[in-house]
């Protein structure tokens, strides 16, 4: 089979095994996808083919990626709790009904659990973004809710009660209408800064995450967790590079046993043609 070598060598340990301690500093290697739209009927950098994340979710499927939260990374990171063997979280930014419709089939097929940053005021605003019901459905589900602000707004340009509005408020808001603690935070945009991390922490958030295009997660940015933007162009082996480097051949799969991951790759290539 073209493309696949036997693996030979020791594999490098991942997950709770790949959390490193220096200087007091927790690290560990975690990508975080961003999704926005997923198969919507139109045509922009923000959304993705239906086809195109079928084939990146059945990739991490059959690499053994295990989906986690975004608190969860948190916590490992701050030395409260543990990661699976090949962790990766999954999550969608502004609450488009596309997603629910589209994305949501494809995560339930693989018992993937992902976070959904929802910006309160936008919920029930029209056809294009989730209702209520659909919001709770994914909470029926598993799926863990987020904030993204209010109104999607340049937190960094915001002071007093519109920021208060922003963090704390949007937080109280999905809160009461969902009758869960969102702990959780998305900076539209991905703008931050110190002053505005600082807020999000004493509003009674756990988590935060931003930008970065990098999968190296550190115990000193828990509120400005770095995230892989996943767009319209972004294809299967583009997708791939994103991941993180493991394995004796340098590609992206996440190292299981030698020879599981050996036969799982021949069975994938097989099935994409």
């Amino acid at each position: 089979m073209p493309g696949v070598m036997p693996p030979s060598g020791p594999q490098s340990p991942v997950g709770a095994q790949r959390l490193a301690t220096q200087t007091g500093v927790i690290t560990a290697d975690v990508p975080i996808l961003i999704y926005h739209h997923v198969g919507a009927p139109y045509h922009n950098q923000y959304n993705v083919p239906l086809n195109d994340f079928e084939a990146q979710m059945d990739y991490l499927a059959q690499s053994g990626y295990a989906a986690v939260s975004v608190d969860q990374i948190a916590a490992a990171l701050r030395g409260q709790g543990s990661l699976p063997r090949c962790p990766v979280a999954i999550t969608f930014d502004d609450g488009y009904a596309d997603v629910y419709h589209n994305a949501l089939p494809v995560l339930r097929k693989h018992g993937f659990k992902a976070t959904f940053y929802l910006v309160s005021s936008y919920i029930n605003m029209s056809k294009q973004y989730m209702d209520w019901d659909q919001v709770r459905a994914l909470v029926d589900e598993g799926m863990f809710i987020g904030s993204h602000s209010y109104n999607h707004s340049y937190i960094t340009s915001t002071v007093g009660y519109t920021m208060t509005r922003q963090i704390a408020g949007s937080k109280a808001k999905l809160e009461a209408n969902l009758g869960i603690s969102v702990t959780t935070f998305s900076y539209p945009y991905g703008a931050t800064n110190g002053f505005v991390m600082r807020v999000v922490s004493d509003t009674g958030y756990v988590s935060a995450v931003g930008a970065g295009y990098s999968f190296h997660q550190s115990s000193q940015r828990v509120y400005n967790l770095r995230r892989t933007a996943v767009y319209n162009d972004t294809k299967l082996p583009v997708f791939i590079s994103r991941l993180p480097k493991r394995g004796p051949d340098g590609t992206g799969l996440c190292p299981l046993p030698p020879q599981v991951l050996y036969w799982r790759q021949l069975r994938w290539i097989e099935k994409v043609g």
